[in-house]
Order: structure tokens, then C-alpha cells, then sequence
């Protein structure tokens, strides 16, 4: 924390291009889940509202499914209606580069694109919005 986010160019589940530098500029969510995980699938409600709540106030979200199927990621996010783009890293590298030992985590990156705040595990919507108030001052 208090150190540059590590930069990543990778494709989304639709196979089109993201990069970190896309986000630049912005606060930021990278939210790391897979479709087999229970914790994730009982965490994204709350993401979504939080997104949705924030984003009119320049907060964006990244998704990151880790050690996935592709078809499966893609079903998760269809029965979610997940509104911000996921990541595909099936092999786990981008959650090495950020240290992430397992789905859910979160990475909280300020608009600068300084680390501010990671945790593991689910947070309750409550907690993540404090999150965001507290270490990416977006209110």
C-alpha cells in the first residue's frame, strides 16, 4: 500500500483490451472473484449497488476472475448483470502481481493509481461503501 498500483494489459471477457491506464485518472475497485466461489457470489449485490451509487462520482470497478472457465465467468456476470468490465486470468498472474491469495479480494486504488487499501475475503455493501468514503475519499 501506498505504492503504485503494478500496471496490467489483459482482455475482458469479451475478449476486448484492458489496461490499468484506462482508469487513470479515476478511483478505482479491482475486485478479483471466480464463478466457483460462494463468498463472491454473496459479495457482488453490494458491489453493484456501490458501483452504481458511486460511478456518477468518478468511481469506476474492475473485475478480475481468477482460475476460471471462460463460459462460466461469463454466466456468472450475465446472471448478475455485472455493469463494469471483468478481467480474464485464468492463470492467476495479475493476481500474483497484486498479491491476492484468493477470491473475493478487493485492491482500492486512488485516482493517482496509489494502492490505498486491499483486503481478502467478502465485504458486507456497508463495509465496502465506508471503504471507498474512507480510503478513496469518494462520497
Amino acid at each position: 500500500m501506498g505504492k503504485p498500483a503494478p500496471d496490467f494489459t489483459g482482455t475482458d471477457l469479451d475478449g476486448r483490451q484492458v489496461r490499468l491506464t484506462d482508469y487513470r485518472g479515476h478511483p478505482l475497485v479491482i475486485n478479483f472473484w471466480a464463478s466457483w466461489c460462494g463468498p463472491c457470489r454473496a459479495e457482488e449485490p453490494g458491489l453493484i449497488n456501490a458501483f452504481r451509487q458511486y460511478q456518477p462520482k468518478g468511481l469506476q470497478v474492475l473485475g478480475v476472475t481468477v482460475r476460471d472457465n471462460l463460459g462460466q465467468a461469463r454466466i456468472y456476470r450475465d446472471e448478475f448483470k455485472v455493469p463494469y468490465r471483468s478481467l480474464f486470468d485464468q492463470a492467476a498472474r495479475l493476481a500474483y502481481a497484486y498479491q491476492i491469495d484468493a477470491p473475493p479480494s478487493s485492491v482500492f486504488i486512488d485516482q493517482d493509481g496509489v494502492v490505498r487499501y486491499k483486503i481478502t475475503g467478502a465485504l458486507a455493501e456497508d463495509s465496502l461503501r465506508q471503504i471507498i468514503a474512507d480510503k478513496l475519499h469518494v462520497r
